[in-house]
């Protein structure tokens, strides 16, 4: 009976071997089949690149390209992006604004009042703008990948603004500090806010970017930013 078993268990070993054994030629087959791997470039690097450089984002695109890489990766812009390329542009979380001293001097009257009756709440984000031309890329973004009632617009005296509604979950904290008194006895503790997710939701791809790597012989690899709340029209503005 003893040996009985035995022969089981070696009869067991021996055909989970084989089926290990086939699967692993089955894999090395399949491997064999890609012999070469694509190379994206991540536009944002290349760019830092540039940056710290003598030549242009042009150039390294083309000295890329002739190294193999195959295409570039580029984000959808976000107000935050635009912020730090130097577009003439504010964004302000409500909550933050008005803490400002005389705040009310760089607002038009009717969103001052707005803010003040709690119709543009604290969680919301206000982006304001003389640019015309800025300001209607950034609607067509939103009205292309958000829902109506997310955003409300407003032109006053020449000035371009733009309420992106928000919610308490919309908004990022810096770590909690603790205050303490001249003993090292804990006072209390304060967190700030850092920033808003509004900041950085996606409104819109760059048509300058993707000429310029176009124009250095690379294909365009989009990376769509998902923003949880109002997420439906995602693939479809992407597909555009």
């Amino acid at each position: 009976m003893k040996l009985k078993v035995e022969k089981i268990v070696i009869i067991l070993i021996c055909l989970s071997l084989i089926i290990g054994l086939y699967t692993l030629y089955q894999r090395t087959e399949v491997e064999k089949q890609y012999k070469t791997a694509e190379i994206v470039l991540d536009y944002n690097e290349i760019k830092k690149l540039a940056d710290s450089s003598d030549e242009d984002l042009s150039y390294w695109f083309k000295k890329f390209k002739e190294f193999g890489a195959e295409s570039v990766s580029i984000q959808e812009e976000t107000i935050n992006l635009l912020i730090e390329a130097g577009y003439e542009l504010r964004a302000e979380i409500v909550s933050q604004l008005v803490k400002e001293y005389k705040w009310q001097d760089s607002y038009h009257e009717e969103i001052v009042s707005a803010i003040k009756e709690n119709e543009i709440k604290p969680v919301d984000l206000i982006i304001s703008t003389e640019d015309e031309e800025l300001y209607s890329y950034i609607v067509s973004g939103l009205e292309e990948r958000y829902a109506a009632e997310f955003h409300e617009r407003h032109i006053l005296d020449d000035v371009y603004y733009i309420v992106l509604k928000g919610t308490n979950d919309d908004i990022y904290y810096s770590e909690t500090d603790k205050i303490i008194n001249i003993d090292g006895k804990g006072v209390y503790e304060s967190v700030k806010v850092a920033d808003s997710r509004l900041m950085n939701i996606g409104i819109g791809y760059d048509p300058e970017k993707i000429s310029l790597a176009k124009e250095a012989g690379l294909d365009v690899v989009l990376r769509p930013i998902n923003f949880p709340t109002y997420n439906e029209k995602l693939a479809d503005a992407y597909k555009a």
